[in-house]
């Protein structure tokens, strides 16, 4: 089984993120995640511009994802957002990067962006939480 696969099945539960929301595991690999939603009315503010919660959701489980690819359970310590510019392409992606992979904690970068354009950059810390999966 694939790490894409593995995380598919871990995070299928998500009831918030992957049935309300529908974003997708596009992969998973090396500690990173691309994850993606198509941008439907559910999701846009009254200016018709995808909302920051929506955003926000995208990059905080893009996180989560690449967080739980090893084999350590993690949990979001914190997560910040700097929002760029509104989100108006049709399908949002966001790309979780380590930046340090503590024995305890660890550091993500996540970058979204619209198809258009960089849209958003955050970034989590996680508490590796010495549970295995």
């Amino acid at each position: 089984m694939t790490e894409t696969e593995k995380a598919r099945e871990l995070f299928k539960g998500d009831n918030y993120a992957v049935s309300q929301t529908e974003i997708v595991i596009e992969s998973v690999e090396n500690d990173c995640a691309v994850c993606s939603f198509i941008s439907r009315d559910i999701h846009k503010n009254a200016d018709g511009a995808v909302m920051g919660g929506a955003i926000y959701t995208l990059a905080d489980f893009a996180f989560a994802v690449a967080a739980n690819s090893s084999s350590m359970h993690t949990v979001t310590l914190d997560g910040s957002v700097k929002y760029l510019k509104p989100g108006v392409g049709d399908k949002l992606t966001a790309v979780a990067k380590p930046v340090r992979l503590g024995r305890a904690v660890c550091v993500y970068s996540v970058t979204v962006d619209d198809g258009i354009s960089d849209i958003a950059v955050c970034t989590f810390t996680g508490y590796r939480t010495g549970h295995k999966k």
